[in-house]
């Protein structure tokens, strides 16, 4: 009987040293393929990066995709409205923002949109152009380029939204063909405590275009305020 005793237990540890080393294998398995995944999305997003930091604006062809022209205060007789922009198609979005890291455009969720040409200054070509992020903002970007379609520097002139007790306003203004003042009120709400305030930070920020197309941002004012 001990013998018969000793055969089985033989076994069943024979037979669980089996099905251990099945699991340690597929185990290693699928860590070897889960890396083998990642090095492929790294090199992926790697790729896709270096297309975006490598191109560049097609001044021509966007010449007649801009609703504007020259705008000077973005308000309600020029706001946007999604259906009556033209919208960058993804290799357009890469060219106009050359962002290393944002490398993934929806143009269906967050589209972004052809809105003012500003025109040329000291060499420069000055657009702006609407990115929408349906989590939460509209933003207004102004950006810089050099001839050859190389963005230069970039600021978000305009722009509002918010999301869970949290709220933006940015309203630019353009003083000349090199100066926007931009004033920003930057809200969050106190939804936890009984009290319901709302903290806001003001500031206002001067962007002056050096001779060289980047941008020299200052700030002149700035205030915080409690809201009941």
């Amino acid at each position: 009987m001990k013998n018969y005793f000793h055969i089985i237990l033989g076994s069943l540890l024979l037979l669980l040293a089996c099905n251990n080393e099945e699991k340690e294998k597929a185990t290693h398995t699928s860590m070897a393929e889960s890396d083998t995944f990642n090095a492929i999305d790294e090199a992926l997003v790697k790729e896709m990066k270096a297309q975006a930091f490598n191109s560049r604006l097609d001044i021509e062809h966007v010449k007649s995709l801009f609703a504007y022209k020259n705008v000077k205060q973005i308000g309600d007789s020029n706001s946007f409205s999604s259906s009556k922009f033209n919208r960058l198609t993804t290799d357009e979005y890469y060219a106009a923002f050359q962002d290393t890291s944002e490398y993934l455009y929806e143009p269906e969720f967050n589209g972004a949109y052809y809105y003012s040409d500003q025109g040329e200054w000291n060499g420069f070509r000055r657009y702006i152009f609407v990115k929408l992020n349906e989590d939460c903002c509209t933003y207004y970007y102004y950006n810089i380029y050099d001839k050859t379609g190389k963005l230069i520097d970039s600021f978000i002139i305009e722009g509002s939204g918010g999301d869970g007790g949290w709220s933006i306003s940015m309203d630019g203004t353009i003083l000349n063909d090199s100066t926007v003042t931009r004033t920003v009120v930057e809200c969050e709400s106190d939804e936890v405590s009984k009290s319901n305030s709302e903290v806001c930070d003001s500031i206002i920020t001067l962007f002056k275009i050096l001779p060289s197309g980047k941008l020299n941002e200052t700030q002149i004012f700035k205030a915080t305020s409690t809201k009941k």
